[in-house]
């Protein structure tokens, strides 16, 4: 009588692929309730029992499975059977004719071969150890799922169960043991099969002619006891530089009860049992950057509310937890809603979808726009004084929020929006508004022709609206190579940057009669602006509330004047009164470059008369000299009136007209007076002069 039997794992042939979702595994009895009511066969190496062939298996198995049952010693050796609507996958113990071996329990979609050794029943237990044995071929499949879904339960802690499954393409020839001696120390190879397992696996590379490419594999280790049901994710891995594009051609699966690779370790009669196994192909995502937020994914959350800015479509950033999934990033900006759509192969998630839609709710920024005036300074000199500008600010609901100078002139030429992103915003208990760590690195500007770091940190908004936003650019002119910038000086503000403040006093008189001023010595403001950029500067000077004669001067603000040395000169045809009119007023006077103090004459016509209006910060004079007295120079002093720089005669009237000093000036003079209000006349032009 023939003798033999099973000493190692083996694999399945399928007999039927058709399954109504090609992505799955390509049978259609994946939850093991259909059954053949038969086994089919396998394939029988060795030489040494017999001569090698195909065997029909005893019992009966998973219909388009096959399984590790086998005759031996004229005895059905069954390891594959019902567990109610699952397959349960058991060790068989044989231990008869005072033979004592462990027959591997194993289920899979390829075709059994089995080799075993000997030369009669007593040499059996020391030949047994050297059995081999597996699974060869496997099903055609051209999909690259993620993972394996699988039911179990496990029996035995001695004994380590496998879940084994790999794909592969093109072809792998092999060899296999068909004999060795007696002592197991040599084997002889000599049977050619297609696609071994353990040649696809790498585990055996000896005695292969031919090679297939590896796409995927796992070999998941079962140790612990489980009573209860146990679902379990395995994920593929895949082999280095395999993409979308690489071409999958073969499938196999492995459950083994026990060790599959090594014979010797068999034990006991350890049982795996499954159910619902399947593909799992993932769609959905492990990461999420949006912007500069990295979103705290959850399992199974699709929705989230983010704060802060919404994103552009290039700030997203997903990562697919299946290599082979496909990620689209849509931006709503109307509804400020960010979508990404994760898209598998077609296949089944776990949770049975093959799409996940991921969505970002933002809420509209708070735009308020703010008018101001812009200052800006290169150098120590100014390229824009006062310039009428627009800002816009987008406040987050994150403390955070954009700011935005639109149309940026420089050197006379629109040279773009400055857009500072991410500044941080704080608010004190007086409604202050504060404005730290706004940075570009590398801003570019005119079309990529200047690029600059900018900075804004340190802006003011009161609760008033008052606005102060000072802005460095840090201009490259040598970037990339050299980042060492010039910087420039940019300021937004609500207020005019004034040039000159100077306190002082004005005199009115009505044409030329300064013996009879209609007010003297009233306290005032002299201001300096100065405006446009370095293609041209003109300024306004104006004095803080004139009233004289029943006329309400109002705030006089001359525009337009030029300026040298301190020195204003011009002429506005269209200066608002306080009254409501306007009148035409012509400046003329400015910083004396000797003494330092300012005298400056407002001249103008309203309803046909003549008003100098004069403004001196010299306590002591009306300080028209410089400008009405031929060029000569007169001032009020303690006890005395001083002339200088004057060749002629002097006349000193008191306030009522009476001559009171008469002198001929060769130069300069002093000239001894009471305390008092007189009118100094030197030559045609008189001088109203205060002597303490």
């Amino acid at each position: 009588m023939k003798k033999s039997f099973l000493l190692s794992g083996a694999l399945l042939l399928s007999i039927s692929a058709f399954t109504a979702n090609a992505q799955q595994i390509p049978v259609s009895n994946i939850d093991f309730t259909s059954w053949k009511g038969t086994c089919g066969t396998s394939t029988w190496t060795s030489t040494m029992y017999s001569k090698g062939g195909d065997f029909t298996r005893p019992g009966d198995e998973p219909s388009e499975w096959n399984g590790s049952s086998v005759t031996s010693f004229g005895m059905n050796m069954k390891t594959i059977s019902k567990d109610g609507t699952s397959v349960k996958i058991e060790n068989y113990n044989f231990n008869k004719f005072g033979i004592n071996q462990t027959i591997p329990g194993y289920l899979t979609l390829g075709t059994p071969w089995v080799f075993v050794g000997g030369t009669g029943i007593g040499n059996a237990n020391s030949y047994a150890p050297y059995g081999d044995g597996g699974s060869y071929g496997g099903l055609s499949f051209n999909y690259k799922p993620d993972a394996i879904k699988v039911k179990y339960k496990k029996t035995n802690n001695e004994e380590t169960s496998h879940i084994i499954a790999y794909l592969w393409s093109g072809e792998f020839v092999s060899k296999v043991p068909t004999s060795y001696d007696k002592n197991g120390n040599k084997y002889t190879y000599g049977r050619e099969l297609s696609n071994v397992d353990r040649v696809v696996l790498g585990r055996q590379t000896d005695n292969v002619t031919k090679k297939g490419t590896l796409i995927a594999s796992v070999d998941y280790s079962i140790a612990a006891e489980t009573t209860d049901w146990k679902d379990e994710v395995i994920e593929l891995k895949y082999q280095d530089g395999v993409d979308k594009t690489t071409k999958v051609e073969n499938v196999n699966i492995v459950f083994a009860a026990s060790d599959y690779w090594t014979r010797a370790n068999l034990k006991g009669k350890t049982s795996l049992t499954i159910d619902n196994t399947s593909f799992v192909y993932y769609s959905t995502l492990t990461s999420l950057k949006a912007g500069s937020k990295t979103i705290a994914l959850k399992d199974g959350v699709y929705n989230y509310t983010v704060t802060g800015k919404m994103p552009t479509k290039k700030e997203v950033v997903a990562t697919c937890k299946s290599q082979f999934a496909d990620a689209a990033v849509a931006v709503d900006a109307a509804n400020y809603k960010v979508t990404v759509t994760v898209t598998n192969q077609g296949g089944k998630d776990v949770d049975g979808a093959t799409q996940h839609v991921y969505t970002l709710q933002y809420t509209a920024p708070a735009v308020k726009k703010y008018a101001g005036i812009l200052n800006v300074e290169m150098g120590g000199e100014d390229v824009i004084a006062n310039a009428t500008q627009e800002v816009t600010i987008s406040y987050y609901n994150d403390n955070t929020c954009d700011f935005l100078l639109p149309d940026f002139m420089f050197a006379g030429k629109n040279i773009g929006n400055i857009e500072i992103p991410n500044v941080k915003v704080s608010e004190d208990a007086a409604g202050t508004k504060t404005f730290t760590d706004g940075e570009v690195e590398a801003m570019k500007l005119a079309g990529g022709g200047i690029v600059a770091h900018v900075v804004l940190n340190g802006g003011t908004i009161t609760s008033a609206g008052v606005i102060n936003m000072p802005i460095t650019v840090g201009w490259m002119p040598g970037y990339p190579d050299d980042k060492e910038p010039t910087t420039i000086n940019v300021l937004f503000s609500s207020d005019k940057k004034v040039e000159v403040t100077e306190a002082g006093y004005y005199y009115v008189v009505k044409g030329d009669d300064y013996q009879h001023p209609l007010v003297e010595h009233q306290t005032t403001l002299l201001k300096s602006v100065k405006y446009g950029d370095m293609n041209g500067f003109t300024y306004t000077l104006s004095l803080d509330g004139v009233n004289a004669g029943g006329i309400n001067f109002g705030d006089l603000a001359v525009a337009g004047l030029d300026n040298t040395d301190e020195q204003y000169s011009g002429t506005d045809s269209a200066v608002a009164l306080g009254n409501g009119k306007t009148a035409s007023v012509t400046v003329d006077g400015g910083k004396n470059a000797t003494t330092g103090k300012y005298e400056v004459k407002f001249a103008t016509t309203v309803d046909g008369q003549l008003y100098n209006i004069v403004f001196t910060t010299d306590d002591s004079s009306s300080s028209v000299n410089d400008v009405e007295a031929s060029g000569a120079a007169v001032r009020g002093a303690e006890g005395a009136i001083v002339v200088e720089g004057f060749a002629g005669r002097v006349n000193v009237y008191t306030v009522d007209g009476r001559l009171a000093v008469s002198a001929q000036i060769d130069g300069e003079a002093t000239i001894t007076v009471a305390a008092g209000l007189y009118v100094v006349r030197a030559g045609e032009k008189a001088v109203k002069v205060v002597v303490k």
